[in-house]
């Protein structure tokens, strides 16, 4: 079953499937961060990194740019993907029954 997502990103998430592989057998160090989507709403700092690359939820691009910087920063997100996950925002899947997923 396709869920939301998948049928209205239609094959993006299949590329993206494809150079998510194609960076981890690059050799290359690298960390792969999902998010969910991007709004304009002013930051609240409330974003964090999960390691659950199924959580979901909509985030800020500044709160994303500050994640961002935050791997650049730190060698423990080295080879790894992770979800940029904000738990104060409910996306629009809600309307759909889907919940996002918590952060360990």
């Amino acid at each position: 079953m396709r869920t939301p997502v998948k049928l209205m990103s239609g094959k993006v998430l299949d590329v993206d499937a494809e150079a998510e592989a194609y960076l981890r057998a690059s050799g290359l160090d690298y960390t792969i961060v999902r998010l969910g989507g991007l709004s304009d709403q002013p930051a609240d700092g409330s974003a964090v990194l999960s390691p659950d690359i199924n959580a979901y939820s909509q985030i800020t691009r500044a709160d994303m740019a500050s994640l961002n910087v935050k791997c650049a920063e730190d060698d423990k997100t080295v080879k790894k993907t992770l979800a940029a996950y904000d738990p104060s925002r409910v996306g629009f899947l809600a309307l759909f029954g889907h919940r996002s997923v918590p952060v360990p």
